[in-house]
């Protein structure tokens, strides 16, 4: 494989030997100096088309100048660009030269050489015509074997040939998801919610109306709909919120998709309903846990679950009132 470096150091060597600055050399090219100067630094190498005139300029051989390579030798003689020629041509003779191969010529080599030469095939993809792409695509489908790397190569109708082959096959196609369109999307959510199965991988890549139609679908079945709250906007999950409420049903689960507003009038129900509000602290202002702290300490209830959420200027003040009224303070810490 060509190295950058060496190739770099043997262009510097022969412009000194022919006491040559940078932009002599530039200039006799018709390139930049800084093109030249990354070149000996290793950084880059020329263009293939640049390989004749620096070879000329230099009265050296090209195969001197970078070493012996099939692939430069084709894409330099138009006679030797025959389909046979390119037939055999293998995967390292297409890696070597891939620095110094514009991506029109890559294109022209890989989609000439005998695919099935080509051992990682992936690397190849951006080059190759859609329909060698997808042909290699089924090949790997079909073994059983991922096609994630070739989806952003493939055409939307392809990839969704493939989502449905997947489908029927009972496979997961999240890895699909990003490149299918919005209906699609839908109609293989609808595909797995039928099937009594989760949609969770799919949600991503819904718009919030189909996901709050799942939700409600889902909702009014008497399923749990958790994994759909932080998809929907606060007023939604405030009213599946209500009506799991009003059935009795526990919401904490709901709690993180509220307005801190609406975590408070919930926490007031259950509050003057005489239950245990400590569940909502972590969803609640500290200055709304200080008004229902003071209302239970005023009508004498244990205040101590509302500590740990307190200020300590305001454990603080109701320690004081607790101890002018006699009480136990230890507890109050």
């Amino acid at each position: 494989m060509f190295s950058m470096e060496e190739i770099g150091r043997k262009i510097l060597s022969l412009r000194k030997s022919r006491n040559m600055t940078q932009v002599n050399l530039a200039d006799k090219l018709g390139i930049t100096y800084q093109a030249v100067s990354s070149w000996e630094r290793g950084n880059s190498m020329p263009d293939i088309e640049k390989l004749p005139e620096i070879a000329k300029l230099f009265e050296i051989s090209i195969d001197e100048l970078i070493g012996e390579s099939k692939v430069v030798t084709m894409m330099l003689n138009t006679s030797e660009q025959e389909p046979e020629n390119f037939e055999k041509l293998t995967e390292e003779d297409i890696t070597e030269v891939l620095p110094i191969l514009k991506p029109d010529q890559i294109t022209e080599v890989v989609n000439g050489v005998n695919k099935s030469a080509l051992k990682d095939i992936n690397r190849f993809l951006p080059f190759m015509e859609p329909e060698d792409v997808k042909e290699f695509a089924w090949k790997n489908f079909n073994a059983g074997n991922s096609i994630g790397g070739y989806l952003p190569f493939l055409n939307e109708e392809d990839i969704l040939e493939f989502a449905e082959e997947a489908v029927n096959n009972g496979k997961s196609i999240c890895g699909y998801l990003p490149f299918l369109g919005s209906e699609d999307i839908k109609e293989f959510a609808a595909i797995e919610v039928s099937a009594g199965k989760s949609i969770g991988g799919y949600l991503p890549f819904l718009n919030e109306e189909d996901i709050l139609e799942f939700a409600t679908e889902a909702f009014n079945a008497g399923n749990d709909i958790c994994i759909y709250l932080p998809f929907l906007k606060p007023e939604d999950v405030k009213e599946f919120a209500a009506i799991a409420f009003s059935a009795g049903s526990d919401i904490r689960g709901y709690l993180p998709f509220l307005k801190l507003e609406d975590v408070k009038e919930f926490a007031a129900k259950v509050f003057n309903a005489g239950s245990d509000i400590r569940g909502y602290f972590p969803f609640l202002s500290p200055e709304d846990i200080l008004e229902f702290a003071t209302e239970s300490f005023n009508a004498g209830s244990d205040i101590r679950g509302y500590l740990p959420f307190l200020k300590p200027e305001d454990v603080k003040e109701f320690a004081a009132k607790a101890f002018s009224a006699g009480s136990d303070i230890h507890l109050q810490k």
